[in-house]
């Protein structure tokens, strides 16, 4: 599976602020011919989404490095 788009931060941080991206229209005009703004909807340009080929680099943007041992134990 994949390829994958990731936007994100680092594990534990919180998603990048959108508040600076433009706001999307309707895209269907109303019964005035107009296409008006989509309240809470962003445009977020392809650009910002980094490309990641696995699930586990997902994961790993998700939760840190998988191969740590945080105990001494293996994963099981």
């Amino acid at each position: 599976m994949g390829p994958y788009f990731w936007f994100g931060g680092a594990p534990g941080q919180p998603l990048p602020l959108i508040d600076d991206y433009p706001n999307s229209l309707r895209p269907t005009r109303n019964k005035e011919g107009v296409r008006p703004v989509r309240v809470n909807h962003h445009e977020v340009p392809g650009s910002s989404f980094m490309l990641r080929n696995s699930l586990v680099e997902v994961l790993e943007d998700l939760f840190g490095n998988l191969d740590k041992e945080e105990d001494g134990a293996p994963h099981r």
